[in-house]
């Protein structure tokens, strides 16, 4: 059995196992350095459907779930996707 080294969040993003010196000089030069740094960026299409709600604040039928919100096509490299 492989044993798996031990690793925090403060760890280089080059620790892991799946990242190879070409990933790790790439991220670094989006600012992220650490697991910590890996974890807490969010994608940049990242879709916001509101604020946050508290489930005892909905209403009769209202939903809380993006995805019962109606899809909008994401339009990347010339094509429309639906």
């Amino acid at each position: 059995m492989a044993t798996i080294a031990a690793r925090s969040l403060n760890s280089p993003v080059a620790s892991l196992s799946k990242v190879k010196p070409a990933d790790a000089r790439r991220l670094s030069k989006l600012g992220i350095e650490t697991i910590r740094d890996l974890l807490m960026t969010l994608p940049f299409d990242w879709e916001i459907y509101g604020a946050p709600r508290r489930i005892a604040d909905l209403g009769d039928g209202e939903s809380s779930n993006p995805s019962d919100l109606p899809f909008v096509g994401v339009r990347r490299g010339g094509r429309q996707f639906n």
